[in-house]
């Protein structure tokens, strides 16, 4: 029989593995009907208390470990919180004030439960549990899918089906797309923490989730997942410097990115895809035009789309008319359009020293057979995070007020913060 004790430590686990699932769809994907019913007022309350009970629960924590925030002041969780306070005063110059303020209360939110989640338990314990998610969402996807219940399914407005000719699947996530990215970092982290037939099994799990997505973004980016994955471990291996690392991360993407600019539509072309990768570019020279009439500040977090403007805008698009555009398709140019140029730079300034760290921590451990094992923990993290540098181009993944790679990104800006940069003593 569980003591009072275990049975708390218990459900905070469970709690810590549901709040994170959630981020990823699994309420919406539960409580909300997809496709999307005319009258869903009681089933988007349910969805709306739910989520209210998670982070009434995440406070509840939080009161218990008083001092979880504030043992944390530092220049970097200063300017991580900095972003996040930002989002929240932004509604004084918000087109859309209500909006603004309700969403970033909720990207506040989740920000404290990153700051619950690993001040309550270690790093190793952190990623298992986020592991776990993904490998359980995953798995009853698939198991679901099988079953051929609908509610996994993805209703595809352009009529296209998967590679293998079957209706694309988006599981228990929100999106296709956003799911073939989740199951990419579970493949990444079973690399690191899963040997022999349970790596094999696991890889094989996600890869074929990505395949049934049916999104030609999701095969690429475990493709370049795999990539990334394999040349951080190359580069600390063969001990590359840390310029040598941030120099690499800024200057592929980059050359990709003028490489598309110069002859996209050209290659594009040549594949048979349409050029304007589905209306993307069409978001795109839209929402950079739209950033440049607010550069400094920007339109308010999350106070553009919705707007009268933003709609009225949209139906002169002849690919958007009937067609509500929930955001721009591109995370670098969805903060510089509801942050500015501001509030894109230090969250960019915030995301290279993250990374830098965990390259740091991952050079550390490496070659430590003491903390070898926390090397297996920073790796898949700094190849994620570095995943979705390259994802954000195509998918607005970067500070969504309630997304798994936002919660991502804090939970491992929140860890990076702590004094064990300096000197490997993190071992628990």
């Amino acid at each position: 029989m569980l003591s009072l004790h275990k049975f708390f430590e218990l459900f905070k686990a469970i709690f810590a593995l549901v709040y994170i699932a959630s981020t990823m769809g699994l309420l919406a994907n539960l409580l909300i009907p997809y496709p999307r019913l005319e009258d869903t007022d009681e089933i988007s309350s349910s969805f709306l208390f739910s989520w209210l009970a998670l982070y009434l629960l995440t406070l509840f924590f939080l009161v218990l470990r008083p001092g979880a925030v504030l043992k944390k002041w530092n220049i970097l969780f200063i300017s991580l919180l900095a972003i996040v306070l930002l989002s929240i005063v932004s509604f004084l110059w918000s087109s859309d004030a209500v909006n603004t303020i309700s969403y970033a209360g909720v990207l506040a939110l989740n920000f404290l439960f990153c700051v619950w989640l690993v001040n309550e338990y270690p790093i190793s314990r952190v990623v298992t549990i986020i592991y776990r998610a993904i490998f359980i969402m995953v798995a009853c996807s698939v198991v679901l899918y099988i079953m051929g219940y609908s509610g996994v399914l993805y209703y595809d407005p352009h009529g296209r089906e998967t590679l293998l000719g079957t209706q694309p699947l988006r599981g228990l996530f929100n999106h296709k797309i956003t799911a073939g990215l989740y199951a990419v970092f579970g493949f990444l982290l079973c690399m690191s923490l899963k040997r022999g037939v349970g790596r094999i099994a696991g890889c094989t799990m996600f890869a074929i989730f990505s395949i049934l997505s049916g999104s030609s973004a999701a095969i690429g980016l475990l493709v370049i997942g795999v990539v990334i994955y394999s040349c951080i471990k190359s580069m600390l291996y063969y001990r590359f410097s840390l310029g040598v690392f941030i120099a690499i991360v800024l200057l592929v993407p980059l050359t990709a990115v003028l490489t598309f600019i110069l002859a996209g539509e050209q290659l594009l072309s040549l594949l048979g895809r349409d050029p304007t990768l589905t209306g993307r570019t069409l978001l795109w020279g839209w929402g950079i035009e739209v950033a440049l009439q607010n550069v400094l500040l920007g339109w308010g977090y999350q106070g553009y789309m919705g707007t009268e403007h933003a709609a009225d805008y949209a139906q002169t698009i002849p690919q958007f008319v009937n067609y509500n555009v929930p955001h721009f398709h591109n995370a670098y140019i969805q903060i510089f359009v509801e942050l500015g140029i501001l509030g894109l730079m230090l969250y960019l300034a915030v995301y290279f020293v993250v990374l830098a760290r965990l390259y740091i921590l991952s050079s550390k451990t490496a070659f430590n057979f003491i903390c070898y094992a926390k090397f297996d923990i920073f790796l898949p993290l700094l190849a994620s995070l570095t995943l979705l540098l390259v994802s954000s181009f195509f998918i607005n993944t970067f500070l969504q007020y309630n997304d798994f790679s936002t919660l991502l990104f804090f939970v491992s800006a929140v860890v990076v913060t702590r004094e064990f940069v300096a000197k490997c003593t993190y071992c628990e």
